[in-house]
């Protein structure tokens, strides 16, 4: 009987090094190593029903005093739990016990994950010598994710000793997460992991929103391409000074944007792979031609972000007119929200609810316009078609402004009100939906098709130059605007989640007293342990 409980004890043994060894190799998901660690399993839970007297006298350490033994019973212990250990990672089945289940996963979470089919790699730039509430939370969160599928694979990097790897995803911040798929990146930082209420210390944790966003984006089969018109004095993506576009150009690359130059004059229409066209502020006329090739992809429902100034080319108006506004020449001067130390121009337009600037009015942050112009409304009568136009201001000028249209005075700086200055408060960005309805009449039935064309105008375009882009909540209204115009605001709907975490800084004397504390602590155990060896051995010399 003894020789049948070594037997299977040796076997169970060997079972339990092979599934280690093969969970280090082929980790959990393999199919090998499920095939190996249900077997054990079975193994365990046999021997331990039929035989649960053998295995508590096993574990109680009865009858038996040899060293070969006790290693045995101490290896074979230490096995099992490595066993129970590594097997309880591989269930996707885990109780979240935090407050505000920050680890729980949505159900529109998991059908995203469920999407993938070939390897993600996520790369997490963590340094090894850090860590606070939130580094640790964006870990846990990225384990959860790779708990629901085999295909999800995390790499933990240190910035400052991969500088290798760091480089060739230009990493300048701590705790950057990358998600790479099909040779597609999508960039997500900590600024879109939590918000934290400085009066409150309350933090919401939005990392399963920002996360998912993120995978969302790279299942799109064919990811559409952001164009950014070239050719009429246009802003310069690719500009790195203070007046330059290039950091806005990058923050689009990270959330998985793809971008592109547009040169209308050179190829006979907007490419079919246009998911949106950005017109930057031109200074120069727009040919009739192009402006012709961009009304038609205004008409088959295409995306256009406009950023004005006061020396944008009126020509731009053509443009404009399609989705039911237009603008003059004009300079937007506030006497009541600017800043005083840098002229009545600069200032804090009014947030006006709307999907693009809900985020941000719930983050009480404000938006910095350096120099503005009024958008207007072009009256009914003017419109060229009998489309539905639904014009949302999205920001505004206070009742106290107004907008100066005398070239001579603002060239001089010498501006002042008067009757023929548009009155205040002036609209300084809006969202339009131009909604076509065309019905055709086949020999079967009536074939109704709708078409929706999109349109945000900002009567700033410096508001996202690289010396203004990080100000205020200036990157978060020009992306939210983006996704806006590429249909991806409705992607995620999955509520942030707040705990009432509250961040200190420990005193140096305060860190010297837990640090002597934990000594004291070490110290009680230590000692006693020293006292009675010493004993013993002095009772074993008598």
């Amino acid at each position: 009987m003894k020789k049948w409980h070594r037997i299977a004890l040796g076997i169970i043994a060997i079972f339990l090094i092979l599934s280690i060894i093969f969970y280090i190799i082929y980790g959990f998901f393999g199919i090998t190593t499920k095939i190996f660690f249900t077997l054990t399993l079975i193994l365990i839970v046999s021997y331990g029903s039929l035989n649960y007297k053998t295995v508590i006298a096993f574990l109680q350490n009865k009858g038996h005093t040899t060293f070969l033994y006790q290693i045995s019973r101490f290896l074979l212990i230490v096995g099992i739990l490595i066993f129970t250990y590594l097997f309880s990672k591989g269930i996707p089945w885990k109780l979240d016990l935090t407050i505000s289940r920050l680890y729980s996963l949505s159900e529109e979470t998991l059908n995203v994950i469920k999407g993938f089919t070939n390897e993600l790699n996520v790369y997490y730039f963590k340094p090894s010598d850090k860590s606070d509430p939130i580094l640790d939370y964006q870990e846990n969160l990225l384990k959860t994710y790779a708990e629901k599928s085999p295909y999800i694979k995390i790499n933990t990097a240190d910035p400052s000793r991969d500088k290798a790897l760091a480089e060739e995803f230009k990493i300048n911040e701590k705790g950057m997460v990358v998600f790479e798929y099909g040779g597609n990146r999508v960039y997500v930082g900590i600024r879109k992991i939590v918000d934290m209420d400085p009066q409150s210390s309350k933090i919401t944790y939005k990392g399963e929103e920002a996360f998912t966003s993120a995978l969302k984006s790279l299942l799109i089969s064919k990811p559409q391409i952001v164009y950014v018109l070239q050719g009429h004095g246009e802003i310069n993506l690719y500009d790195k000074s203070g007046f330059g576009y290039q950091n806005i150009l990058d923050r689009m690359k990270e959330d998985g944007i793809k971008v592109a130059s547009l040169n209308l004059m050179q190829i006979p229409s907007v490419p079919i792979d246009c998911g949106m066209l950005i017109i930057g502020n031109p200074t120069y006329p727009i040919l009739v031609d192009e402006m012709d090739k961009i009304n038609n992809y205004i008409h088959r429902g295409g995306s256009v972000l406009v950023l004005l100034e006061y020396q944008s080319h009126i020509t731009i108006n053509d443009i404009l007119r399609q989705m039911g506004v237009f603008y003059i020449q004009n300079m937007v001067i506030e006497d009541e929200d600017y800043m005083p130390e840098f002229g009545k121009t600069k200032f804090l337009p009014q947030i006006v609810p709307h999907e693009i600037t809900m985020p941000i009015i719930r983050k009480n942050i404000p938006v910095f316009f350096q120099t503005a112009v009024g958008i207007l409304e072009l009256p009914e009568k003017e419109r060229t078609s009998k489309d539905t136009y639904l014009i949302s201001p999205i920001l505004k000028s206070s009742k106290n402004s107004y907008g100066e249209i005398n070239q001579k005075e603002i060239v001089a700086n010498k501006v002042s009100q008067d009757d023929n200055d548009l009155k205040g408060p002036l609209v300084v960005a809006c969202a339009i939906k131009k909604i076509q309805t065309n019905i055709s009449i086949t020999l079967s039935n009536e074939v109704t098709n709708i078409t929706e064309s999109r349109m945000v105008v900002f009567g700033d375009s410096d508001f996202i130059n690289n010396d203004n882009i990080n100000t205020g909540a200036n990157l978060d209204i020009f992306l939210n605007a983006v996704k806006y115009l590429l249909k991806r605001e409705v992607d995620i709907a999955i509520r942030p989640k707040v705990t009432a975490i509250t961040a200190f800084q420990l005193t140096s004397s305060e860190r010297r007293f837990i640090t002597f504390l934990a000594i004291a602590v070490v110290l009680l155990y230590i000692v006693p342990g020293i006292v009675i060896v010493y004993r013993r051995k002095q009772k074993v010399k008598g």
